[in-house]
């Protein structure tokens, strides 16, 4: 189940990836963003 909390997190980061610019930097920014949250989860 996807709460509202989730659905505008994932929002905010497809906005953020378009304003990166292209689909290589913005799939290597979703990859840093992902390793940066397994860093502060461990």
């Amino acid at each position: 189940r996807i709460t509202v909390a989730t659905a505008r997190r994932e929002d905010d980061e497809l906005r953020t990836a378009k304003q990166h610019g292209d689909s290589v930097s913005a799939s290597a920014f979703a990859r840093f963003s992902i390793h940066q949250r397994k860093i502060a989860l461990s």
